[in-house]
């Protein structure tokens, strides 16, 4: 599984005070579903917060999953450039069974 490279490391928070969060999904031969367990967010201050997704993000072939960081959780972090992220999840293969899958940056983007 591959992630599209469309991290925007300024972060952005929407008008009520939470941040968007996703990602697109690509998935090789083997995925038809993959679930985002949650995502560690890091502001250019080294300020993180950490997101369990529950339920977790569902997204099929061709998605995009999306969740929002609540803004109890978001106002920990600094509005502005220098951000990063890292996600975890689990992809669900044709053949049967899933696999874990982390990832950085890459696949997650933060947007108001």
């Amino acid at each position: 599984m591959a992630m599209g490279a469309r991290f925007d490391g300024t972060l952005e928070f929407q008008s009520n005070g939470s941040l968007e969060v996703c990602g697109p999904v690509q998935f090789g031969s083997q995925g038809v579903l993959f679930e985002v367990l949650g995502f560690e967010i890091t502001d250019g201050k080294n300020n993180k917060v950490s997101h369990k997704c529950n339920p977790p993000v569902r997204a099929g072939i061709g998605e995009m999953w999306e969740t929002d960081l609540d803004p109890a959780a978001a106002q920990n972090l600094q509005p502005g450039p220098g951000a990063t992220a890292k996600g975890r999840g689990r992809m669900y293969k044709r053949t049967g069974g899933s696999v874990p899958r982390k990832w950085t940056q890459d696949g997650i983007v933060l947007r108001a």
